[in-house]
């Protein structure tokens, strides 16, 4: 195979990689009624089993990033990737927090692999590649609950979402060994130059302070939209994740994908980009406040609608 051709396959590895990642984050929330009764949660354990992910993602990103750079691709990926289980409400928590440890280094080894194996040409194709990564696990998810849980049991579920990750370290450990050399621009990279540049752009810092406000509105949908279906609107766990809780993030990568396209048509026409995207940005965060109305919206199939048109 041309090796143009297997940098690609390299790539999509990872980028298969990022979808287990997402798929295997997103299985608590589809799987989160049966969870909830099964350990007697309520709802504020049930959130404080999502804040434990989510901290320690927070926490070990910026080091899983370093950890990248500092084992590389193919000891750092194969020792990210694992399988959970639990049996106590304490246990889930560990878990839970075992997972985030674990899948903080997801984006960054992708990011990883686009810059050593891709020249900066093909760094925005790999870019999409990996926001399509991330909408297929967290669709797979809740399609993968309502296909395994009725019959197997939601321990089942997670046991062959592990098991997919266990397949992905062979194939990539088969994969690694075709010998993938990095670009020049690669192996021309300073790490610490490169960490000092980025740590005093203020640009950054501005999307740092940001990103949270978007995220914990996402993140909220994300992770109860199962619950507020059951509890709700008295759908089944199965019937909630078989035809409503995986159209969200559809609409989502649609509404990235838009966006992209609505920000690339303003600058055709002779708008700054910079400016034809903080105007995008600006008209999306207007329609924020509209996402309290979705509890009250009067069946199932309206709410959903109501978050997937947020979300787009």
């Amino acid at each position: 195979m041309p090796r143009v051709r297997w940098r690609w396959v390299a790539i999509g590895i990872f980028v298969l990689s990022n979808v287990l990642n997402f798929l295997d984050r997103q299985l608590l929330a589809a799987l989160a009624p049966a969870i909830k009764s099964e350990f007697h949660l309520s709802n504020a354990q049930y959130g404080t089993l999502v804040s434990a992910f989510s901290l320690v993602y927070a926490i070990v990103t910026p080091f899983a990033g370093l950890f990248v750079d500092r084992v590389g691709l193919n000891a750092g990926a194969l020792a990210a990737v694992g399988v959970w289980s639990a049996g106590s409400f304490g246990g889930l928590m560990i878990c839970r927090g075992g997972l985030g440890l674990g899948e903080a280094a997801g984006l960054p080894f992708l990011s990883k692999a686009n810059a050593t194996y891709l020249p900066p040409s093909e760094w925005g194709l790999a870019s999409a590649a990996g926001s399509l990564a991330v909408t297929g696990g967290s669709i797979a998810a809740p399609l993968l609950a309502a296909a395994i849980a009725p019959a197997f049991g939601w321990r089942a579920t997670f046991v062959i979402a592990g098991a997919m990750g266990v397949v992905w370290m062979g194939v990539w450990g088969t994969a690694s060994k075709r010998g993938l050399k990095p670009t020049l621009q690669a192996e021309a990279c300073s790490t610490g130059d490169n960490l000092k540049l980025v740590l005093l752009d203020r640009r950054m810092w501005k999307v740092i302070l940001a990103y949270p406000l978007v995220m914990a509105i996402l993140m909220l949908w994300l992770n109860w939209t199962t619950i507020f279906l059951t509890s709700q609107h008295h759908l089944s766990q199965t019937e909630a994740n078989r035809y409503f809780a995986w159209i969200p993030p559809v609409f989502a990568a649609a509404g990235g994908f838009f966006n992209g396209w609505l920000a690339f048509r303003c600058i055709r026409r002779g708008m700054h980009g910079l400016k034809a995207r903080t105007r995008i940005c600006t008209w999306c965060a207007a329609l924020f406040p509209l996402t309290a109305a979705i509890p009250f919206l009067a069946s199932a199939g309206l709410a959903i609608a109501g978050v997937w048109w947020w979300v787009a």
